[in-house]
């Protein structure tokens, strides 16, 4: 059985109504459709629609807004399905390579007369590219499910088009968001626990507009934002165009996220999911296109007292417009991080580095695992900018990028975003921190030999340095580096740039 989950329009006519949920749902709107692709799976016609992104990797003038010049429209389709899916897809824009990512999925295409054609035999997400990122397709594919628990939601927001704002959340709230249905809104809450948030309709974050640059705080919600919250499910919503970070979790602890879509993130600063100071933190299954950092593992002042532990990333397509991947962040603000594992995983596309840890302050970085990493390396890839003053203008120089294939390093995240308040240049207690016990096995590069490379055999660069005197890296390992399905034995092959003064014990093997 196959099942598309139309968007329909809400009853026409002028003015608004009440639903039944509660919230406004105003007269004559419909999500529209895209013009640039008609996709027919199994003999049928599938509905198609879009999400704004990113079309060049800098963030502009600001950090608060986006130049619309600067993004573009991509196109999505989110069905269910228990069976082999047939695909046959006429595109407007002109192409002469078609491929299927995941590349590890081994999709193979069909090309003619602007038509694509493709088997899928299983759920997940995917992405049709043609020649390039612009103007994709990404393929949401649901397992069936009837989602027994909607009959006792809290909120119940059926097919249509809703505007509710932002939800204050309660504990034991159940949020059921069901296919067809789009929610204008943000699900927000604090000291909560007992949250379920489910269903394969979007949670649109459009209607936020954001003020302020800072994001820790509840001035900006985005799509969820909790804090100190407890036993939390959220399973198989689509995310679209958060104002800020798009999944917010501060302090919390028990977090259950199964096969959540973030897409349509082109604002500054829409880093994927944000986890501060947590226990217990379960994404699996996932699809994160984002324009900054996609996964972020951080701590701040405010929970200092509440490490970073126990937190698995598994089984997610992860895709990069401008920053990084992969990333234990900067603000490293509690006692230690520790069990932190990111495993079988696809990066399709990646910025400025796909596997990162960055030790901005005075946590211990310990036992962290990147295991059986997919990373994608494309020819045609624009390398990122940052520009410091209002006017300047996007040029990547005719260079391709390179995104840092692992990156450890130290530096202070006071000393470089925080100088505007002196206070905040002393490190807490005069601690530093260190970075140790780090694996990275199996990591699996799928490497295209147009990229050109004249320091190694492949353009994969390995950086390894502590910028702060009291900090030191050791103890890592680096094992099983695959390109192309060819292992890579010697280090030469791959760029290693590794500080000796403060790099110790890194084994390649």
């Amino acid at each position: 059985m196959v099942t598309f989950g139309s968007i329909e329009k809400t009853p026409g006519g002028i003015g608004s109504i009440m639903t039944e949920d509660g919230f406004v749902c105003f007269e004559g709107y419909q999500e529209p459709v895209s013009k640039d692709y008609e996709v027919v799976i199994n003999g049928k016609i599938c509905p198609v629609y879009t999400a704004r992104v990113s079309a060049l990797p800098y963030p502009g003038w600001g950090k608060i807004y986006r130049d619309m010049k600067d993004t573009e429209l991509a196109s999505f389709i989110n069905i269910e399905s228990d069976e082999k899916l047939e695909f046959t897809v006429k595109c407007r824009k002109s192409f002469k390579e078609a491929a299927v990512r995941p590349l590890s999925q081994k999709i193979d295409t069909k090309v003619k007369d602007n038509i694509v054609c493709f088997n899928i035999k299983k759920c997940g997400q995917y992405v049709l590219e043609l020649d390039d990122e612009h103007c994709c397709l990404t393929i949401f594919i649901n397992d069936i499910n009837k989602f027994e628990a909607k009959s006792t939601a809290t909120y119940y927001f059926g097919a249509g088009i809703h505007f509710p704002g932002v939800i204050n959340l309660k504990s034991g709230d159940s949020i059921y968001i069901d296919r067809g249905a789009v929610v204008y809104g943000s699900l927000f809450g604090k000291d909560l626990e007992n949250i379920n948030i489910f269903g394969y309709g979007i949670l649109d974050d459009s209607y936020e507009y954001r003020l302020y640059p800072q994001l820790y705080s509840d001035s900006i919600k985005s799509c969820i934002k909790l804090y100190n919250c407890r036993n939390v499910n959220i399973n198989g919503i689509i995310c679209r165009n958060a104002a800020g970070f798009v999944v917010n979790l501060f302090e919390c602890s028990d977090i259950l996220i199964d096969n959540i879509k973030l897409i349509g993130q082109y604002r500054p600063n829409t880093d994927g999911i944000d986890i501060f100071n947590s226990q217990n933190i379960l994404v699996k299954n996932s699809f994160a296109r984002t324009f900054d950092d996609t996964i972020c593992i951080k701590a701040i002042d405010d929970y200092s007292e509440f490490n970073n532990e126990n937190i698995t990333i598994d089984n997610c397509v992860l895709w990069n417009d401008w920053g990084r991947t992969c990333e234990i962040g900067m603000e490293t603000a509690c006692d230690h991080y520790s069990n932190i594992i990111f495993k079988n995983c696809d990066l399709i596309y990646n910025n400025y580095s796909c596997l990162d840890i960055q030790s901005g302050d005075y946590a211990e970085i310990r036992d962290i695992i990147f295991e059986n990493m997919n990373i994608e390396y494309r020819h045609n890839s624009k390398p990122g900018k940052i520009f410091f003053k209002e006017g300047d203008i996007y040029d990547d120089g005719g260079d391709i990028n390179h995104p840092i294939l692992i990156n450890i390093s130290v530096e202070s995240f006071r000393k470089m975003y925080m100088a505007s308040t002196p206070d905040n240049y002393i490190m807490p207690h005069d601690r530093h921190g260190s970075v140790h016990n780090i694996i990275f096995r199996n990591i699996n590069v799928y490497y295209d030999n147009r990229i050109l490379s004249e320091k190694s055999k492949y353009y994969l660069s390995v950086n390894i340095k502590s910028h702060e005197k009291n900090v030191a890296i050791h103890d890592i390992l680096i094992e099983k580096v695959f390109v192309n399905n060819e292992k890579i034995d010697k280090s030469d092959d791959l760029i290693f740039n590794i500080d000796n003064e403060s790099a110790f014990n890194v084994q390649f093997k």
